[in-house]
């Protein structure tokens, strides 16, 4: 995500696009992976595995086995019909998780 435009090259300084420039000047872009929030749902199940933040290009961390009398865990999966098994491997975040 871009985060502005700095007058040094670890972006601490803010340029202030209302200053005159006065002499050559150079500006630094600032830039930071996107982030993104992974929800976990239980189905139905309401348990409450929280979610996670995970920045772009990684992947999320599998939260484990669910567990409710007279119901067998059947795994994590991308689409709300679980016809899609989620590959936890991956770094594609997708919407439904």
């Amino acid at each position: 995500m871009f985060g502005g435009w700095f007058t040094d090259p670890c972006a601490d300084k803010k340029f202030d696009f209302d200053t005159a420039i006065k002499e050559d000047t150079i500006l630094y872009a600032k830039w930071s992976a996107a982030t993104y929030k992974v929800s976990f749902d239980g189905n139905g199940i309401g348990m409450d595995i929280g979610t996670q933040i995970i920045e772009h290009g990684q992947t999320a961390t599998d939260p484990g086995e669910m567990s409710a009398e007279g119901f067998t865990f059947g795994g994590w999966y991308e689409d709300p019909n679980c016809t899609v098994k989620f590959d936890f491997s991956t770094p594609e975040i997708t919407p439904y998780l």
